[in-house]
């Protein structure tokens, strides 16, 4: 899976599932294309969502056996810290 503003960027516009994308010297097959995730920064500094996601055992198979994973997690404001 990878973002739309990549997918713009790496097939100028021909937004379809099942292209190929070299990651670090490994093809894998784009399976889908998700909405860019929401960037709350200041409209001048904006970037591009460039996000490619990976299922964590082909990343551990094909990218790096001592691959870690950590799952953060961020409250919108104070007010929802207890929620999280």
């Amino acid at each position: 899976m990878i973002g739309e503003s990549l997918a713009r960027l790496l097939y100028s516009g021909n937004l379809r599932a099942g292209r190929p994308i070299l990651v670090n010297d490994t093809t894998f097959t784009v399976r889908g294309i998700v909405d860019d995730m929401e960037n709350l920064s200041p409209a001048m500094f904006r970037i591009q969502d460039l996000r490619v996601y990976v299922p964590f055992t082909s990343l551990l198979r094909r990218l790096d056996p001592a691959a870690q994973m950590s799952i953060s997690i961020q409250a919108r404001d104070i007010e929802r810290v207890a929620l999280v």
